[in-house]
């Protein structure tokens, strides 16, 4: 605490440190002050609108909190500079799930499947997917898929 007290002091010098808006975002947020971290990491992203590593702290804010809308903004912006990020996909698909948009959920399932035809955790999910919205045949496809898996 006493860390975030002098970076408030040096920020109300020079309130686009972009260096100590990191440290206070970052220190909240270990702090466990999750809503507390945001502005300074939304207003680091004023500076610094490419940072993957601040958007990964705000994609993980937003879906702790259940904030799923934000969190799916966040994804989006996220995966326009790196497409390739298996953990943002899977949050971005539970937040597709967290507010009840099946389609979108299974849309980026099949992705993560299509880039990574081996990954049991997203067929899983899938099935559950299925399972929940009644589509047996679809829940037994991918299960023998998963079977057959070596």
């Amino acid at each position: 605490l006493e860390c975030i007290a002098i970076c408030e002091e040096v920020l109300f010098i020079n309130k686009n440190d972009t260096y100590v808006l990191n440290l206070i975002g970052k220190s909240h947020y270990n702090l466990g002050n999750n809503e507390e971290s945001l502005p300074y990491l939304k207003r680091l992203l004023e500076f610094k609108p490419d940072d993957l590593d601040t958007f990964m702290l705000l994609i993980r804010i937003y879906f702790n909190i259940k904030n799923y809308e934000d969190c799916i903004k966040y994804c989006i912006k996220f995966l326009s500079i790196d497409n390739s990020d298996m953990v943002v996909k899977r949050l971005l698909t539970r937040c597709y799930n967290g507010i009840g948009n099946e389609k979108l959920a299974e849309e980026m399932l099949l992705e993560i499947i299509k880039q990574n035809p081996k990954d049991l955790e997203s067929k899983v999910t899938l099935v559950r997917n299925y399972y929940t919205a009644q589509k047996y045949e679809k829940v037994h496809e991918i299960c023998n898929q998963i079977l057959n898996m070596k």
